[in-house]
């Protein structure tokens, strides 16, 4: 008798003790029950590991593994990883949730047994009181349908940017991988976009998938807890190996033509902008020549050279970045990043409404 879950659902759990039990509970309701639920905990200094005990005390479906010691949510999912049992692997953070019905879709699309299932996402923001300010439904293209079939990598290779662009190709928590695909693989540990560079690479071996017009994850951003708010110094360097991750697969694909690359060169102007706004915090103790000198080496790049060329953003704000960029207009381009700076902390509507265009 075949005893192996359908699916194996990681979840790192770190200072999680307020939200981890709407984590779980989102998992053990579901209506598809034959899975297996991992919480890892990274050496959580609060009563995280406590509560996760008791949850699996409760349902004998859920596992508790400790990490010797903490590192980080990367090195804590991987260890998912390498205990999971399941068929297919999935991911969930702490302090985020299923939505209801997402295990009985996802195991009704194994019926081809694909490489991957994608599905949508929620992003649901909170103020800083806790108060749910708004929502936002991102849902693959399925050309109408519930559900769309990319039958091999040709077409899994044609809808990469696309998913992209869209905001879902690189989270881990909107897809259930085949576990056989994730043998012998890392994330990577990074300050952030590991999901992204993980999944790049990953998708170099993706040969089918299942793409699901289903918000299955509602991803919860919470006032300073986001990557919008943190300080992330590395930001420039790391932003800048996603895109040339995606530049790279585009091309060694044979799928780069002139309108992927405006659709890339517009995702690049976005980073450069949200780089530009982030050098103007405090916290970045940067001069105004160190601003200066960022410019040069945006310059200088590569990535400068092979995409400032194709950017034409539809979004006005970016638009008028990418002008500047393209005319090397240093005095315009530190603007442009303080303008970004106070429609972002003084009035975040307005600044959601022009990052989209």
């Amino acid at each position: 008798m075949n005893t192996r879950p359908t699916f194996s659902i990681i979840v790192p759990v770190y200072n999680a003790e307020k939200t981890l039990a709407d984590a779980v509970r989102s998992v053990t309701g579901q209506s598809f029950a034959d899975f297996e639920l991992l919480l890892v905990d990274d050496c959580s200094p609060d009563g995280s590991a406590a509560l996760a005990q008791t949850f699996c005390e409760e349902d004998g479906r859920i596992r508790l593994l400790r990490m010797e010691k903490n590192g980080g949510a990367a090195r804590a999912r991987n260890a998912g990883i390498a205990a999971a049992a399941g068929r297919y692997v999935m991911f969930l953070d702490s302090d985020d949730v299923y939505a209801d019905g997402l295990l009985e879709r996802a195991a009704a699309a194994l019926e081809g047994e694909p490489d991957v299932v994608l599905w949508g996402l929620t992003e649901e923001y909170y103020a800083e009181n806790g108060a749910l300010s708004r929502t936002v439904e991102i849902l693959p293209e399925t050309d109408g349908g519930p559900q769309k079939t990319l039958p091999d990598a040709d077409t899994v290779h044609g809808a990469a940017l696309s998913l992209e662009l869209a905001g879902l190709y690189g989270y881990l928590w909107n897809k259930a991988y085949r576990a056989e695909l994730l043998a012998g693989r890392e994330i990577p540990v990074q300050a952030f976009n590991e999901d992204e560079m993980f999944n790049i690479g990953l998708f170099y071996d993706v040969n089918s998938m299942e793409l699901l017009a289903f918000s299955g994850t509602k991803y919860r951003i919470r006032g300073t807890g986001s990557l919008t708010h943190r300080e992330l110094p590395d930001y420039y360097p790391i932003a800048m190996r996603r895109i040339a991750g995606i530049y790279r697969q585009q091309e060694r694909w044979g799928v780069f033509d002139e309108a992927a690359k405006k659709k890339l060169a517009g995702q690049y102007v976005r980073y450069i902008a949200s780089a530009l706004e982030r050098n103007t915090h405090r916290a970045a103790n940067l001069s105004h020549e160190d601003r200066l000198r960022f410019l040069d080496r945006v310059f200088a790049s590569d990535l400068y050279r092979e995409l400032i060329p194709y950017a034409a953003p539809e979004s006005r704000a970016l638009a008028v970045l990418a002008k500047a960029l393209k005319k090397k207009n240093k005095t315009a381009c530190l603007a442009a990043g303080r303008g970004v700076a106070a429609v972002k902390n003084r009035m975040t509507g307005l600044f959601y409404r022009a990052k989209n265009g």
